[in-house]
């Protein structure tokens, strides 16, 4: 498994559960953390076994002392590489663990806004309703919420589970428009019903100057309405 200074590939993940057990008990014997990291894409032993789900292994390397926060090439944790990839035990194996909620990649995007990007539920829900919780209120560069993204996708599940754990509809992104005011403008009218029935307090209603970025994001919008969609 161990072999040339880093780890096997994504495609030996189910060999490696099998192995992990026999080799963290070594490890911890000998008083070594084999913390390496694959060569090309600088994964540990954790984010491999978070990454393919395998949370018995996830929580048995923790248990070893095995790093939780370590980075990889792209400066995702083993956090977003199992919100990535929806594998809702291992995220909550790794929260309980230590993983740190807030933490945000190369992108500046929090394990949460991994998840809502790839329409990963069940890692939304894991997160949102951890111990401790992931913020619903995080932004990204065009300061739109995880609540605003689902509804640029159109995902009314990740909607209600955002909603439900008391994301705002009423959070002004940069371009000052809301997940509702998006909603209306999109004529996604079953989702404008959704989150209106979400008994939210408003928030403060203004007109702020567009910067640059919304400009960015209109186009993305643009594209969304077009059936096209994609970040710039």
């Amino acid at each position: 498994f161990v072999s040339g200074g880093g780890l096997g590939s994504w495609g030996e993940a189910d060999k490696i559960h099998q192995q992990l057990s026999t080799l963290s008990m070594c490890a911890c014997v000998r008083g070594v953390r084999f913390n390496v990291q694959s060569t090309k894409d600088k994964w540990t032993a954790v984010m491999y076994a978070a990454a393919g789900g395998k949370t018995s292994t996830v929580t048995q390397l923790l248990d070893y002392g095995f790093s939780v926060s370590m980075v990889g090439a792209d400066g995702s944790t083993a956090l977003h590489l199992a919100s990535r990839n929806n594998r809702g035990p291992a995220v909550t194996a790794l929260v309980q663990g230590g993983a740190s909620v807030e933490a945000v990649n190369s992108a500046g995007l929090s394990a949460l806004q991994v998840a809502v990007e790839q329409s990963a539920t069940d890692a939304v829900s894991a997160l949102v309703t951890g111990k401790p919780k992931a913020n619903t209120e995080v932004t990204d560069k065009f300061g739109v919420t995880p609540l605003g993204t689902s509804v640029l996708v159109a995902d009314s599940k990740l909607i209600q589970v955002l909603l439900d754990n008391g994301a705002n509809k009423d959070a002004a992104d940069l371009s000052g428009r809301s997940p509702l005011q998006w909603s209306q403008e999109l004529k996604l009218t079953d989702i404008e019903r959704q989150l209106n029935k979400q008994n939210v307090p408003s928030a403060p209603t203004t007109d702020p100057i567009k910067p640059e970025s919304s400009v960015e994001l209109d186009i993305f919008v643009t594209a969304a309405k077009d059936g096209d969609v994609y970040k710039l």
